[in-house]
């Protein structure tokens, strides 16, 4: 029903962030907001010191404006929750990477959040995640493909979300 829109809303958003991008760049520039790189490593990584770092913040921005701009032209999907979640996650994972630049950049720390922090972070989103949607009455069954066969797996379902939102995009 709404694949035109979802459509829109990628081209949407991809527009938005080309647009932003040259007004936030030089923005990163100027707060030096920069890759800085440790001297013990390989000389051809020094040449990325001042690389501008927290892009991310573009991308976050341009997504949040426009669910925005997509509920403006299409009311229903305002009381749709899925949309509000889905963007509670986005945002929520974008934090993570904000701390993990931030962290890197004031306070001088090459390597930001470690692996553990990350991942207990990105998992305590997950478990958001699994949580608000049990609120919603959501069904923990997984409908196998290709059959007509569904099966609830009850609170296996938070590892399914975690292993979704977690380990999947490292792919």
């Amino acid at each position: 029903m709404f694949e035109p829109v979802i459509l829109i809303a990628i081209a949407t958003a991809f527009v938005l962030c080309v647009a932003l991008s040259p007004l936030f760049i030089p923005m990163l520039h100027r707060m030096k907001f920069g890759q800085s790189i440790r001297d013990e490593g390989p000389k051809s990584h020094q040449k990325k010191s001042g690389t501008p770092t927290m892009g991310g913040i573009v991308v976050l921005i341009s997504i949040v404006l426009t669910v925005f701009i997509v509920i403006a032209f299409v009311p229903q999907l305002e009381l749709d929750y899925r949309i509000w979640l889905l963007l509670l996650v986005t945002v929520a994972f974008g934090l993570v990477g904000f701390l993990d630049d931030f962290i890197k950049v004031v306070m001088k720390r090459n390597l930001g959040l470690n692996s553990k922090q990350k991942l207990l972070a990105q998992l305590v989103v997950a478990a958001i995640f699994y949580f608000v949607l049990r609120q919603y009455e959501f069904s923990t069954s997984v409908h196998i493909p290709a059959t007509s066969l569904s099966i609830d797996i009850g609170w296996l379902y938070l590892l399914l979300v975690a292993v979704m939102l977690v380990a999947l995009p490292m792919l």
